[in-house]
């Protein structure tokens, strides 16, 4: 967590370490996976596969089973179109 948020009671770790995940796609990839995301975000491969499934059955992730990666999702466009 970033000094500023450590003790902030209101500040949600869970959901700002999902949001990394998602941030951590760059223009021009399209898939990544599990050991990918976890060394950018900076978080235990443990902790980015429980948000890699949670956001994949929320839709935010895709998950192409053959390559064993994920991109993003159709509910980030729905989130995009809305902005």
């Amino acid at each position: 967590d970033a000094p500023e948020t450590k003790g902030d009671r209101h500040f949600v770790t869970a959901l700002a370490r999902g949001l990394d995940v998602i941030a951590c796609f760059r223009r021009g990839e399209t898939f990544l996976g599990n050991n990918d995301i976890a060394e950018r975000c900076k978080l235990p491969r443990s902790t980015v596969s429980r948000l890699t499934y949670t956001l994949t059955k929320l839709g935010y992730l895709h998950y192409k089973e053959d390559i064993g990666k994920y991109r993003l999702g159709t509910a980030l466009m729905a989130i995009g179109s809305t902005a």
